[in-house]
């Protein structure tokens, strides 16, 4: 039935968007599990931006998207400076950056959802239904997934990541930027999070202070169940 393939493309798509970086960020030997919050970000800031203050869509989803580019950069910075695993990193920024969104909206607004009524061309763009079931997202998804195909297997950044995730210090050695890339990677994994979240904040016209903790979980399989090692080093996008 055409409306249950959609219904389960346009599941797929949310993931698929998400799981993508989340995989370039794990052939690298690295992970982001602050997904789960970053999604969150990308919605609620959306909604106070252009839901709560009333400014134009765009700049609310600038917002988003810049707030998922200061999550990433921040994220990789700790990893490469902190000397810990980037699991523990990124449970830190989790929790920190859920605890912070929750407290500002709450302080905010005085509660926890924030409804947002988006203009007709940021729903046709990000929100709206293309078919019984379809969302407008899964052509994001094929277009975002054709990209990174494009960055992994046909470019020299692909060939780094495989070269860092096998042995980063041989990586350093051979002149490859292993630091740059790595905040690359966060930075890609962080504004794809901000991006599905903002589609979903559009999508629904209404957020709620939560993180999406699920997702986390499930990007994960998603990953290791495509094919990527955990042990980093190989992996495909499709």
């Amino acid at each position: 039935y055409p409306s249950s393939i959609g219904s389960w493309l346009s599941r797929a798509a949310s993931l698929g968007i998400i799981a993508i970086p989340v995989g370039l960020l794990m052939i690298a030997g690295e992970l982001d599990i602050s997904i789960g919050a970053t999604i969150t970000a990308g919605a609620l800031i959306t909604a106070l931006v252009s839901g709560y203050f009333g400014l134009p869509i765009i700049v609310g989803v600038l917002a988003a998207l810049s707030f998922g580019l200061l999550v990433g950069l921040l994220n990789g910075y700790l990893a490469l400076k902190a000397g810990v695993p980037s699991f523990i990193v990124t449970l830190g920024t989790l929790f920190a950056v859920s605890g912070l969104l929750l407290g500002a909206t709450v302080l905010i607004t005085g509660t926890t959802s924030i409804a947002i009524k988006a203009p007709e061309l940021a729903k046709t763009m990000f929100g709206m239904h293309i078919g019984p079931g379809f969302q407008v997202l899964i052509l994001w998804w094929v277009a975002i997934a054709g990209a990174f195909v494009f960055f992994v297997h046909y470019s020299r950044y692909g060939n780094w990541i495989f070269a860092i995730g096998g042995d980063k210090e041989s990586a350093r050695n051979a002149g490859i930027p292993t630091g740059r890339m790595t905040i690359i990677l966060f930075v890609l994994s962080s504004v794809c999070a901000a991006f599905v979240g903002m589609s979903q904040a559009i999508l629904f016209q209404s957020v709620q202070a939560t993180p999406q903790l699920t997702l986390i979980f499930n990007t994960i399989i998603a990953v290791v169940v495509g094919g990527v090692l955990l042990t980093g080093g190989f992996g495909s996008v499709i």
